[in-house]
């Protein structure tokens, strides 16, 4: 993974700025707030970074889960330009060397940003 988009999806993470959900990359809460996983929130790094306005929530597939829409691409992980612009081997957030979970799941099993932004912090080299 790039060093310097390491660094700023570790200072969102630890920013307090995001909610955080599982399952999706983001989606609203009963609050109506937007809420995000820690893919969710690299995406909207992406997103911020490269002056995207057109992003859009998709639910049309019926399961619960939030898409991103990047020219009708949709994923409910990283989507390529993503996965490149940062640098990661996938868009899971594997972590291949090390075995521990991919990032998405570990977000999934209850890790708070902060735990998940330590692993990225450390292990980022793998991603």
């Amino acid at each position: 993974m790039e060093k310097s988009v390491m660094k700023k999806w570790v200072k969102a993470l630890r920013s307090g700025e995001y909610l955080q959900c599982t399952g999706s990359l983001t989606e609203k809460d009963e609050q109506g707030n937007d809420t995000f996983c820690c893919l969710g929130v690299l995406t909207n790094l992406y997103v911020q970074e490269n002056g995207i306005s057109k992003l859009k929530l998709d639910n049309s597939k019926g399961n619960g889960l939030s898409f991103w829409d990047f020219n009708e691409e949709f994923d409910s992980y990283l989507c390529d330009p993503i996965r490149k612009w940062a640098g990661m081997r996938s868009n899971k957030g594997d972590l291949f060397l090390s075995g521990l979970d991919p990032l998405y799941e570990q977000n999934d099993d209850g890790k708070s940003f902060s735990e998940i932004a330590d692993i990225i912090e450390e292990k980022y080299e793998e991603l």
